[in-house]
């Protein structure tokens, strides 16, 4: 009980560092910025993927790409082709980035929305740094590859968060960019 004391009082620091303000009765947090959004469901997505994964894996329905949009994930290749092939998009540019094939791996995109609010000049996205408790700018994405979709979920909001600087992870591969129009980021460097 202790612990879960600690991380509750933690996470009501944060969230009063970030300007936001929880509410125990609703079960929420908000924000005084007009615009700023909260989505604590998207990780969910990369669980979710891999549960999918595993039903059709045991029913040998593969190959298989299934898609909650921003995470991906690949059961096997097309047959013929070495994978799926798959566009990063930058949706604020609504331009593609780059490809990657996929084939019994998942991919993750954090970031890159074409909405947010203006902060001061900058244009701020959903995203919060939780060591500053400001919001990322909405421009910036980072996308990453790996085995397991939940994973992939997970690593995608880190990188955006921490940008090439975030330790690499056995498995994992990706790219973070400033902007649509900035040159990636490659993460781990050297990858």
């Amino acid at each position: 009980m202790k612990r879960a004391i600690i991380l509750v009082t933690g996470i009501l620091l944060l969230l009063s560092a970030a300007g936001l303000y929880a509410q125990k009765k609703g079960e929420t947090a908000t924000r005084s910025v007009q615009g700023l959004r909260l989505d604590p469901g998207a990780s969910g997505k990369g669980w979710a993927l891999d549960r999918a994964a595993a039903t059709l894996r045991a029913a040998d329905a593969t190959p298989a790409l299934l898609s909650f949009r921003s995470t991906l994930l690949a059961l096997g290749a097309p047959p013929g082709e070495p994978g799926f092939a798959v566009d990063v998009v930058h949706d604020g540019a609504g331009r593609t980035l780059t490809r990657v094939v996929l084939r019994d791996s998942a991919l993750s995109v954090s970031g890159g929305r074409p909405t947010g609010f203006d902060d001061g000049g900058v244009q701020r996205g959903d995203h919060i740094d939780p060591r500053t408790g400001v919001p990322l700018p909405a421009a910036r994405l980072a996308w990453v590859v790996q085995p397991s979709a939940s994973a992939a979920d997970a690593l995608s909001t880190a990188l955006l968060v921490r940008g090439a600087a975030l330790p690499a992870v056995d498995g994992a591969t990706g790219a973070v960019y400033e902007d649509a129009d900035a040159a990636p980021a490659a993460w781990p460097p050297g990858s």
